[in-house]
């Protein structure tokens, strides 16, 4: 193998390896990304997931579900994924788990609340 295809073989390598980092997406934390209707700052532990999802770097996402007046939500994240859309399908994977296992009666089923 010759020296200019070891050249180009590092090169295509090194800009694969960059392409799919995290950090491709700059520094995300302490931005809230795209914010779709989640009404008021969640409580208890879905704030903490939300404070978490916030303080990620990479592409990340937090979905919840719509809860009646007496339910309690159900929530998940995905953190620090390749792209935002990755990010969001996981999220709601995540929180379909979860209102799967509490069977929590609610008005919906999980939507993305945010996502960056």
């Amino acid at each position: 193998m010759s020296y200019k295809y070891i050249l180009v073989f590092v090169s295509v390598v090194f800009a694969a390896s960059i392409a799919f980092s995290p950090s491709w997406a700059g520094d995300l934390s302490g931005q809230k990304g795209k914010v779709r209707a989640m009404g008021q700052y969640p409580d208890g532990g879905c704030g903490k997931l939300f404070d978490r999802y916030i303080v990620a770097s990479g592409h990340s996402a937090y979905a919840t579900t719509v809860t009646g007046q007496y339910s309690a939500a159900v929530c998940g994240i995905a953190l620090n994924k390749r792209s935002q859309e990755q990010a969001a399908q996981d999220a709601v994977k995540v929180c379909e788990s979860g209102n799967e296992h509490y069977k929590v009666e609610q008005l919906g089923g999980c939507y993305v609340g945010a996502s960056k």
